[in-house]
């Protein structure tokens, strides 16, 4: 209890400190080799919400970007729909259609590399101190403040949110037939603070009919698997807020400041450590660990090889004993899994890539959509086939 304490008072400060620190929060909530289990669940609850800034403050930018640019219905009577840490969304007109603009808090540049700035000092300070006291512990600090500074300054720049955006859409139309009731909205302006985009009638997944979210959740499964696979270009921050259902039902996907790139290798190797995982193989997982970077490659593989087979023996998860198991009894014994594996990984010397924890939190969102459609929904099954394939397609894999 006192580890839940501790970490509510730190999500409460977060929240108080500003934007750079509750986006830093948010990723802390997806790292158990960093975070202990008792504190991930505190903050995966950080909320992004924040107050609104004045639309009169919010012009100010757009006239700065913009200049004479029209845009209908954007004046100082209108109201955000939509307000975040880092910016605030608008509906207007541009151009004769229904748009959605996105326009940047002021300052955020400046506030953000200071709070930055303060974060990577502190991040030297720990990492100093606990090689002192913890030098069995792999040093993961300054990494990972470096990989969030990355990430944190790629949200800032709405022009290569554009980029993104326009590059994830020609991917979707030139990339599997079973993705075409996949949509991303056309950008149709952008300068570093603001984002004008087509607007999206429609509601959250979240929110949608049970049929709805049964429908379309397998897709998004799909949609995710392809990203991480095959495409080797992610969507990082899959939450909630970012994926809606359009008037003509289909999957629609927003907000593309935070995506990643992802090797081939390391799709390779994330390939098989999918299968591995579901089919239950201990000793394989560990080698995949070490080669995606999770492990260094002195690892006593003969010592973590029994801790993990017992968690893995005791909550059957190999893909042969799934079958006939209700899959209510499957979530619970996955739930002791996932517990158990948090503490291996705070104990052990694991280091999860930066890119890895980004693509769980885009499956713990996805499973938790499904859940409130379809109770019976089995993150595992949905996920498998397309590992499976991808393992096929690259090592024959039967």
């Amino acid at each position: 209890w006192r580890q839940r304490l501790r970490a509510t008072q730190a999500r409460d400060a977060l929240v108080e400190l500003g934007p750079a620190f509750i986006k830093l929060g948010q990723q802390l909530s997806i790292r158990p080799d960093v975070v202990p289990p008792p504190a991930l669940e505190v903050l995966r609850g950080l909320c992004d919400a924040v107050p609104a800034v004045p639309t009169s403050t919010a012009l100010e930018t757009v006239r700065e970007d913009l200049g004479d640019v029209i845009i209908e219905g954007l004046d100082a009577h209108a109201v955000p729909v939509a307000a975040a840490s880092l910016g605030q969304v608008y509906r207007a007109r541009y151009e004769g259609r229904d748009v959605a603009v996105k326009v940047q808090r002021p300052n955020m540049a400046c506030g953000v590399a200071r709070d930055l700035y303060l974060l990577g000092n502190w991040a030297r300070f720990v990492e100093s101190a606990k090689a002192i006291l913890v030098p069995r512990q792999r040093p993961y600090d300054i990494q990972l403040i470096d990989a969030f500074c990355r990430g944190a300054y790629g949200e800032l720049d709405y022009e290569h949110e554009a980029a993104n955006q326009r590059r994830f859409k020609d991917a979707i139309s030139n990339g599997p037939a079973s993705l075409r009731d996949v949509y991303v909205p056309e950008v149709r302006l952008a300068t570093r603070r603001v984002l004008i985009s087509d607007w999206v009638e429609g509601e959250r997944l979240s929110q949608a009919s049970q049929p709805t979210i049964k429908r379309l959740v397998p897709l998004g499964v799909e949609l995710f698997c392809w990203q991480l696979l095959d495409l080797g270009f992610y969507h990082c921050d899959p939450h909630p807020g970012n994926l809606l259902v359009d008037g003509r039902g289909r999957l629609c996907v927003i907000d593309f400041g935070l995506c990643a790139e992802i090797s081939a290798p390391a799709r390779e190797n994330m390939t098989k450590a999918m299968v591995h995982l579901i089919e239950g193989k201990v000793a394989a997982l560990v080698d995949d660990a070490v080669d995606l970077d999770f492990l260094p490659d002195d690892i006593d593989r003969s010592a973590l090889v029994p801790i993990l087979g017992r968690v893995f023996d005791g909550a059957r998860l190999a893909a042969k004993s799934m079958d006939g198991v209700p899959v209510q009894k499957r979530r619970k014994e996955f739930a002791a899994v996932s517990a158990d594996l948090n503490n291996i990984f705070f104990e052990q010397p694991f280091r999860v890539p930066d890119y890895f924890a980004l693509v769980t939190r885009a499956l713990i969102v996805l499973e938790g959509i499904a859940l409130s459609g379809d109770p019976s929904f089995d993150i595992f099954k949905a996920a498998y086939p397309h590992g499976l394939r991808r393992a096929r397609e690259l090592f024959g894999v039967e």
